[in-house]
């Protein structure tokens, strides 16, 4: 009986130890069996890459991101009388910076909510579903808010450029650290979504590119 019960106990130890998940070398090696051809193959490998690396590169691109919410409100909160040109520029990277935290704590909070999904019970599906639900519908609340606050920003900081750095008592002075600050932050926005749009339709020429000339070897 007591061999029995070690044998049921030692059974029961062994099926509760969750499975293990297979190395990334060998999930390429299924994927070069699974896939037929050599475009299929690549697809499947840059889905691999991009699913190993995509909560890593979240946390880690949230967190370079939130040192330039949290210098927005730092700078906002130092100058904010020291813009009469524009009262509002301060207040601007103030708010602006407090809601980009935001969404970069909400960004690791799914990240993080989506690397432990698979070790969660079937019974809290739904909990983990609300919980992504309220938190999607809350993101994108925010995302529109400062869609509209980038476009009054840019109202702000474009049309006094370029006031006056050396006279407080001016009406259109305002603090040069502030101001400039402000207007490259700005400006490098635009320069971003320049060279992404550029980038993106080098890559799509590119994978077209790569995708007929298989497609023609194939053949």
């Amino acid at each position: 009986m007591d061999v029995e019960a070690a044998d049921k106990r030692d059974s029961s130890s062994i099926e509760k130890q969750p499975e293990r998940k297979p190395s990334f070398k060998n999930r390429i090696r299924d994927a070069r069996e699974e896939t037929s051809g050599t475009h299929d193959f690549v697809m499947a490998v840059g889905s691999i890459i991009c699913g190993s690396a995509s909560v890593l590169c979240c946390l880690i691109m949230a967190g370079i991101v939130m040192a330039i919410p949290i210098a927005m409100i730092v700078l906002g909160a130092m100058y904010k009388d020291e813009c009469p040109a524009e009262p509002y520029i301060p207040v601007y990277l103030i708010v602006s910076g407090a809601f980009t935290l935001l969404v970069c704590v909400m960004s690791m909070c799914t990240c993080i909510r989506k690397r432990n999904s698979d070790k969660e019970d079937d019974d809290d599906d739904d909990v983990c579903g609300l919980f992504a639900c309220c938190l999607g519908c809350l993101a994108g609340l925010v995302s529109l808010f400062l869609l509209a606050w980038f476009i009054a920003g840019n109202v702000w900081i474009y049309r006094i450029y370029e006031p006056t750095y050396d006279d407080p008592t001016s009406d259109n002075f305002c603090h040069k650290t502030l101001y400039l600050f402000s207007f490259w932050l700005m400006t490098s926005g635009y320069i971003l979504m320049g060279l992404t749009c550029f980038f993106g339709i080098i890559v799509g020429v590119v994978t077209a590119g790569i995708t007929c000339c298989v497609a023609c070897a194939e053949d």
